[in-house]
């Protein structure tokens, strides 16, 4: 299938080459002062012009008193100033032939009928003037494979974002940075990330029709309060369905409360609940009900392996645990059948006091002979028709004496199989964990997560 990749407006807001600073502020700390030490700390190889008239340098880069003084016209424009001169700055920028610019501040159509008439006022200038307009009330952008990093989120405080195989788009800024740190805590590198806040211009389908369009974004993560472009919106869930990018939503303002809470926000209608189910059913988007959901969903699509039906393989050291997975199991509409009598016949060879069937408990006879749990994998799919397979194996992969042998043991025991989603149930430090998902295993420490993501 070949990737389909539309050109769009907004590549040269993703992947600028030179930025100005408006209101670029000496102190690193200063909402007005993290834009440029994130761009600097991240490495961004093309030109930075911060702009402040009070100085002949901001955090060591030359500084220039005006946005006309710049010596050329910059990709995008980050303004740092307060809402009061914001429309001035903006100006500034149509009249310069900057792209695009971001406004961070505050103070527009969310706030009541007097910040509208000022937010339309701004847009009008930016859309005569052929001027991309981000915001107004976002927390910025970032692409972290050319460190361009426009925004002041807190949260880039301790590291910087690596680049991965992730594309967040999202309405709040505060929640898109808040998934961003857990995707990177989760070892889920994010490439790009958006906010739109007020969408005045550049809005949520626009953002998303762009990343269905990237080849090296593999899942998109949405935060979605009410969409203003149903076609367009439509048209990006299509392309990312076409480019097999699953787009994990949490789609919000089900409640009238949530509702009324995300019009105060960022002035967002949130629509019809009913219309947008429909319309995730209808393209496969996955709609997350919590925080945690939507990371382990696009955390198990980062593999880019799709199980093509909904059997389930377990394998699992303790009776218990395969329990506890087939409950989890019925409950997301997952098939935990039987074994084919052949293979039952040929595990109960191999391991006498095992339970075959499916769960196949191996007991802990298999910790003495790992050869055998490579042999039951290896008959559990080739043998057995699941889709997927989740093993239980707590403790075990940090235990000192066994740590190794197991590892080698199930990834010789599912090498031959590299289109099944083999997820693993277990307790482990990071670097274990890491090790793992190197090896194209996915790791949960909770049964029912798992089972979520797998049926997800």
């Amino acid at each position: 299938m070949n990737h389909v990749s539309p050109t769009t407006g907004l590549d040269h807001l993703f992947r600028p080459r030179s930025i100005v600073i408006l209101g670029a502020s000496n102190d690193p700390n200063r909402i007005s002062g993290r834009p440029l030490r994130y761009l600097l700390e991240g490495g961004f190889k093309g030109a930075l012009y911060p702009v402040n008239p009070n100085r002949e340098t901001v955090q060591g880069v030359k500084a220039y008193a005006s946005l006309a003084d710049v010596p050329e016209i910059p990709d995008v424009a980050l303004l740092a100033v307060p809402a009061a001169l914001t429309e001035q700055a903006v100006i500034e920028c149509v009249e310069k032939g900057v792209r695009a610019t971001l406004i961070f501040s505050a103070g527009y159509a969310e706030s009541g009928e007097d910040g509208l008439a000022v937010q339309d006022r701004i847009t009008a200038i930016a859309k005569a003037g052929g001027l991309r307009l981000l915001g107004p009330n976002c927390l910025g952008m970032f692409n972290s494979q050319i460190g361009y990093f426009g925004t002041f989120t807190q949260s880039l405080d301790r590291e910087m974002p690596s680049p991965g195989p992730v594309g967040i788009v999202s309405q709040s800024g505060a929640y898109g940075s808040h998934i961003a740190f857990l995707a990177r805590k989760r070892g889920m590198g994010v490439s790009y990330w958006i906010t739109t806040g007020n969408e005045a211009d550049v809005d949520v389908a626009e953002c998303l029709y762009w990343m269905a369009g990237q080849s090296d974004i593999k899942v998109i993560m949405a935060y979605v309060e009410g969409v203003r472009d149903g076609p367009l919106f439509r048209a990006a869930l299509a392309l990312a369905r076409k480019n097999r990018k699953p787009v994990v939503m949490m789609k919000v303002g089900r409640s009238e409360v949530g509702a009324k809470a995300a019009s105060s926000h960022t002035a967002s209608l949130a629509g019809s609940d009913a219309v947008y189910d429909a319309l995730f059913r209808q393209y496969g988007v996955h709609r997350a009900a919590t925080t945690e959901e939507q990371l382990d969903v696009a955390y198990a699509c980062t593999r880019g392996i799709f199980p093509k039906g909904n059997k389930l393989g377990v394998v699992t050291l303790s009776g218990g645990a395969g329990v506890v997975i087939s409950d989890s199991a019925e409950r997301y509409g997952l098939d935990v059948a039987p074994m084919p009598k052949a293979a039952q016949k040929e595990l109960k060879a191999l391991l006498p006091f095992a339970t075959v069937d499916n769960p196949v408990d191996t007991t802990a006879q298999a910790l003495n002979d790992m050869s055998l749990l490579s042999k039951n994998m290896r008959v559990i799919l080739e043998q057995g028709g699941y889709d997927a397979l989740i093993g239980f194996f707590s403790t075990v992969p940090t235990t000192r004496t066994l740590a190794e042998p197991l590892r080698n043991a199930i990834t010789d025991g599912c090498a031959a199989f590299p289109d099944r989603l083999v997820v693993m149930e277990m307790i482990a430090d990071e670097e274990t964990v890491r090790s793992y998902e190197e090896s194209g295993f996915l790791v949960f420490e909770d049964a029912d997560r798992a089972v979520l993501a797998v049926s997800a």
